[in-house]
């Protein structure tokens, strides 16, 4: 059975677009070496990859997207394509060209699996993912942390002035 966009969001969110992402992208960033950042800028990629004609987004457009500084969006771009996940082709007085094929080759060497609302499927861990804890441990870890925090007074928690001053020795 083929799921469609719309059999998930409304007509009026699909009339506005929609980017399609590999799910075995998804699954495995991690094991690429993608960070969450680097993700929101490879989709923004992909976001402007599928139409015929159009130009590929320029740095200020990732940036508006993002909420991050243009200094930070090349840092980003410079190192997926370290990571050997892009290949920019840089044009004068026009945003670069992105070239998908170096990651597309890496995401073919990985055991491909199916994704579909009728099947809840978890991806493979990878090497260098947690193992889950159980709910038990997961609580007493938090709890564990959690007085820590106190006890060398970071709890995350504002503290009153009142209470500064008065541990000060003001009255």
């Amino acid at each position: 059975m083929r799921y469609n966009f719309s059999d998930k969001w409304p007509q009026k969110i699909e009339l506005s677009g929609f980017t399609m992402v590999p799910n075995i992208l998804i699954a495995h960033q991690a094991d690429l070496g993608i960070t969450s950042s680097e993700f929101a800028i490879i989709v923004g990629l992909l976001m402007h990859g599928w139409t015929k004609g159009s130009s590929r987004p320029s740095v200020g457009t990732l940036s508006r997207y993002n909420g991050q500084a243009d200094k930070t969006i090349r840092a980003h771009l410079l190192e997926i394509e370290n990571k050997g996940l892009i290949k920019r082709h840089f044009q004068d007085g026009a945003p670069s060209v992105y070239d998908f094929d170096p990651m597309t080759f890496r995401l073919e060497t990985y055991p491909q699996f199916r994704f579909s609302p009728a099947q809840k499927q978890a991806p493979p861990y990878s090497k260098s993912s947690r193992q889950p804890y159980s709910e038990i441990s997961t609580k007493e870890e938090a709890i564990k942390k959690t007085e820590i925090k106190r006890r060398n007074g970071r709890s995350g928690k504002p503290t009153a002035i009142g209470d500064i001053l008065h541990s000060k020795g003001w009255p």
